[in-house]
């Protein structure tokens, strides 16, 4: 099944927030690719799941430059990465303002109602937006 572009996920949320964790750390690389991520320490399918991540809600674009929302995570603007964060997920922030806080049944409720995923990738799209919420301040 493709994955719902407005509601992506990754297969590991660790892997996902070690990704995020990383960036401050790292350069700005002119293309984030695969290869890249094994270079700096993520291999595998994990790693090509959270460059689609990256990629669907903006830290990097679709050739994979990196965006302003991963220059916001390299110097920590957290109010810059909300906002990125809520521009992807606005139909989600346009139902409940403070979706961030929402609980992990009202964010399912709402994912179910937009989108085909079965259970495991409904579970995993939630995550996914939840590891993210986590590197903005709302």
């Amino acid at each position: 099944m493709a994955v719902d572009k407005q509601f992506p996920y990754a297969t590991s949320l660790t892997g996902l927030k070690r990704v995020l964790e990383g960036i401050p750390g790292w350069g700005t690389p002119d293309k984030v690719t695969g290869d890249w991520l094994s270079g700096v320490g993520f291999a595998g399918g994990a790693a090509a799941r959270s460059l689609g991540v990256l990629r669907a809600v903006g830290i990097v674009g679709s050739e994979g430059q990196p965006t302003e929302l991963w220059a916001a995570l390299r110097s920590k603007d957290r109010a810059k990465f909300a906002a990125g964060i809520r521009k992807h997920y606005a139909s989600l922030f346009a139902t409940y303002s403070d979706a961030h806080r929402k609980d992990k049944e009202a964010l399912l409720a709402f994912v179910r109602s937009k989108t085909t995923y079965g259970n495991e990738a409904q579970q995993k799209a939630v995550g996914t937006f939840k590891v993210l919420c986590e590197f903005g301040d709302f």
